[in-house]
């Protein structure tokens, strides 16, 4: 059975890390990943032995989160770990598609990452899977999709060689990533998740979310990496965005049995 670890990166919320808590409500064991110079904060609220302190000369640019994932996937693989979960520090609750009633209900975090892992365990060719935003979750009539963007609460697998890149769409850029190798991406529907609304609360990448010379920035280096793609932008409430429904449709690789 490979071996498998829960990461929560967390940035300036160490009074309101909703996974942390939803987590250790559960019993599930995990680590808080934090900035060094926040370990202290973190640590009046939770257990030094759930924090990993980030050193600062990962963090590679003033948009953190890129490095951030790097170090923790790195740490993850220097543990031993096969694969590992990374869940943003915002998830209030997990829900499972009732197969009668078609309605979602709340279930445990453990029921979600056992029968996820489980079908991934079926495949040699899945290397990243996530879970379906409890926001869009009812417009999908199928368990999962296959080759789709995965981001928020993501399994991820360990020695490939991706990591996430400085100054892209972080999340956008990793599962591109992984397509590109010509291995599967599976987003899960039969589970989704709940978290506030962006930018509503303080701490994480909300300072990031709300300047747009950075969005900017990300887009142009999205489209340097994946010319070939020929990536459009629009905007949305103001804020430019990558339109992503056709990227996906290039990617066309099927699940492969073990």
């Amino acid at each position: 059975m490979s071996k498998i670890g829960v990461y929560i990166p967390s940035y300036s919320r160490p009074n309101s890390c909703l996974t942390a808590q939803l987590l250790q409500e559960h019993g599930v064991d995990f680590k808080i990943c934090v900035r060094e110079e926040q370990l202290n904060a973190y640590s009046q609220q939770f257990s030094v032995d759930r924090l990993v302190s980030i050193p600062n000369s990962a963090i590679l640019s003033d948009w953190a989160l890129p490095s951030t994932r790097t170090f923790i996937k790195k740490y993850s693989e220097s543990q031993g770990e096969d694969w590992h979960w990374q869940i943003d520090d915002d998830i209030k609750s997990f829900r499972i598609k009732e197969v009668i009633k078609r309605k979602y209900v709340k279930c445990s975090p453990e029921l979600v990452f056992d029968t996820c892992k489980k079908f991934i365990d079926k495949y040699s060719n899945i290397e990243l899977a996530g879970i379906s935003h409890g926001a869009f979750a009812n417009f999908s009539s199928v368990p999962f999709k296959l080759n789709k963007q995965c981001s928020t609460v993501v399994c991820i697998k360990n020695n490939n060689g991706l990591y996430w890149r400085e100054k892209t769409i972080e999340d956008t850029d990793y599962s591109l990533q992984v397509l590109s190798t010509g291995k599967c991406t599976v987003e899960f529907c039969a589970f989704c998740f709940d978290a506030p609304a962006s930018c509503s609360q303080e701490g994480g990448c909300t300072d990031n979310y709300n300047k747009q010379d950075k969005q900017i920035s990300q887009i142009r280096a999205m489209q340097r990496y994946w010319r070939a793609l020929e990536i459009k932008v629009n905007r949305k409430n103001g804020s430019p965005r990558i339109v992503t429904s056709s990227i996906w449709k290039k990617f066309n690789q099927r699940l492969e049995k073990k």
